[in-house]
């Protein structure tokens, strides 16, 4: 991640019709760090996926804010107004 978009890598292969290039993201990542060492916070981005490959996808941060969050939610990708939960639920990683 960086200051003008984020690479998220996935345990399965991303299909084009999961997430596709060109596509307007809407992301909510939780942040590591705690505002005044006890208030949850989130980042909230919008961008254009950019990239896409099997088992990745980049996108840009068109506009980005901190927002402090009640407690502790999973990270989600909006596209095409449809929220995609991400990684999506059913898929089974391997240790």
């Amino acid at each position: 991640m960086s200051s003008g978009g984020v690479l998220v890598v996935c345990p399965h292969i991303v299909s084009q019709l999961e997430i596709s290039v060109g596509v307007l993201l809407e992301m909510k990542i939780e942040w590591p760090l705690l505002l005044d060492g006890r208030i949850p916070l989130q980042l909230f981005a919008a961008g254009w996926v950019v990239r896409r490959r099997p088992f990745d996808f980049a996108a840009s941060f068109e506009r980005y804010q901190f927002r402090t969050m009640k407690r502790s939610s999973q990270p989600s990708v909006l596209s095409g107004g449809n929220v995609i939960e991400w990684p999506p639920t059913g898929i089974t990683q391997s240790d």
